[in-house]
């Protein structure tokens, strides 16, 4: 077996697989966030399989509870089951980054709640120390912004982890950038604000927001793939936490402007 760890928002995963040169393949993928482990995080045990193994009727992704410490993974071209008592995974999937890659998105918006967080749709920045959300669905401007302001500020353009740590909320870089880019940063940094991203060239500017509508906003882009009532509501107050310790805005920004314009807004 050929092991290698990750860390992600400080949740760590030892993966076990028979493929030698898939776990290569996976290693310089998520080079950025392998860790040396600890012994105490997950263990992940992989067995690859052939397409005619999976569902691949299935249109959707989906987290089962046969127990409230049992789960069933399921996906196109993944499957898994788990024990959150034992830490321990078994999965199958098909040898191939796209299809670890939606599995691991989808084991760690199942993992995130345990840390009082949860995996969202949003950029993330990291502007004079403090951690900025920019949730937003497609077209919404998170790859706009990636783009004009560059590793130095980004902290990921497509999916955070936000989770709590010492007393305050974090946001996290994770592994899942757009259009399937491999991460390019790995960054920690304090939740200080939230940014509903608009597009817009006629108007710009940033308007405060009540908590509900920040709440009501974050669950439309927040990932979560069960119908289980007691992760639904684990995953409703982890969100009501991370919104009353900060204030949230919506930010309406050209898209053609300057980067010192952009950055100008955060720091009004």
């Amino acid at each position: 077996m050929r092991d290698f760890n990750l860390t992600i928002a400080g949740i760590s995963i030892r993966f076990s697989a028979k493929s030698a040169g898939f776990v290569k393949r996976l290693r310089g993928r998520y080079r950025l966030f392998e860790s040396a482990g600890n012994g105490r995080g997950w263990l992940a045990v992989i067995n690859t399989a052939g397409r005619d193994f999976f569902n691949s009727a299935l249109q959707r992704s989906s987290v089962e509870f046969h127990t409230p410490e049992r789960f069933i993974i399921s996906g196109a071209h993944f499957s898994a089951g788990g024990d959150m008592r034992t830490r321990t995974i078994d999965v199958f999937v098909q040898e191939s980054l796209v299809s670890f890659d939606g599995f691991l998105r989808v084991l760690m918006s199942l993992l995130l709640p345990a840390k009082k967080g949860f995996l969202l749709h949003s950029a993330g920045v990291s502007i004079g120390g403090n951690g900025c959300l920019l949730p937003g669905k497609s077209e919404s401007g998170k790859t706009t912004l990636y783009r004009k302001l560059g590793n130095k500020y980004v902290i990921g353009d497509e999916l955070i982890a936000v989770h709590a740590d010492k007393g305050g909320y974090y946001i996290s870089s994770t592994p899942f950038w757009g259009n399937f880019r491999k991460g390019a940063v790995n960054k920690t940094c304090g939740l200080g604000a939230i940014f509903f991203l608009n597009k817009n060239r006629a108007k710009q500017g940033i308007m405060s927001i009540t908590v509900s509508e920040s709440i009501e906003g974050l669950l439309k882009v927040a990932l979560c793939y069960t119908n289980d009532s007691v992760h639904a509501k684990q995953l409703l107050s982890n969100i009501i936490s991370a919104v009353a310790t900060v204030k949230s805005y919506q930010f309406k920004f050209n898209p053609d402007d300057s980067i010192s314009k952009i950055l100008s807004h955060f720091s009004a």
